[in-house]
């Protein structure tokens, strides 16, 4: 909602220099209206702190982390610092790294004609497991049985 005192304009009668002014008029009323609402939002929040300081509760950073939904570890409260901005990929620790790394994968195929061909099933095929397919065998037959399926 737009508050002000003026009426809707007819955006339809307008050339694009008219709405692009209106669009900036419109982007800074947004802004202030943010501001205005965090503003309200933070006192609330203030006055809430207040009052459980008043009533002598105590919270830990990791009570209150858990309440707005933030995973905070423990004995830390850097989660409450302002996020950088930077994405967290997929699969990535804040660092940037792979949650994966240093982990170890077991082998997933082994070439029953050189034992000492494996393929843990990451990355790019092997060239003898390439070689062993264009030769119309089957990847499942290289695939190492796993101990929880034999059981």
């Amino acid at each position: 909602m737009i508050y002000g005192t003026k009426k809707p304009k007819n955006f339809e009668k307008m050339n694009y220099l008219e709405l692009i002014e209106q669009r900036r008029l419109l982007d800074e009323q947004i802004k202030q209206q943010i501001e205005a609402e965090k503003k309200e939002t933070l006192a609330a929040i203030d006055a809430l702190i207040e009052d459980i300081k008043n009533k002598g509760i105590i919270l830990s950073p990791e009570e209150i982390a858990k309440h707005l939904g933030l995973n905070l570890p423990t004995g830390t409260i850097d989660a409450f610092e302002k996020p950088s901005g930077k994405a967290n990929p997929k699969g990535k620790n804040p660092s940037g790294e792979s949650k994966l790394k240093g982990r170890t994968v077991p082998v997933k195929y082994k070439d029953p004609d050189n034992e000492e061909n494996t393929w843990k099933g990451r990355g790019a095929r092997p060239k003898w497991l390439k070689e062993h397919i264009e030769n119309g065998r089957k990847i499942e037959e290289f695939l190492i049985a796993q101990e929880s399926e034999s059981q």
